[in-house]
């Protein structure tokens, strides 16, 4: 498997507590990122993550590594 790098930026006027708080909290996600149909943060290798996307008739599914910098 090789893996594919990938990094966003996005600037959002909010409080960086309550963005962090959000963010932070992967499995979380698809209950205000609509297109995410799942997170699933792995057992075995808690810094990876399974992603599915559903949108339009399209499935995707993705492992994800954080990287602490």
């Amino acid at each position: 498997m090789t893996w594919l790098e990938h990094s966003v930026q996005v600037e959002v006027d909010a409080p960086i507590d309550l963005v962090w708080e959000l963010w932070s909290d992967l499995e979380q996600m698809p209950q205000w990122m609509k297109w995410i149909e799942s997170v699933k943060i792995l057992e075995e290798e808690p810094e990876l993550s399974r992603w599915k996307l559903a949108s339009g008739g399209l499935e995707f599914t993705w492992l994800s590594r954080i990287l602490k910098i």
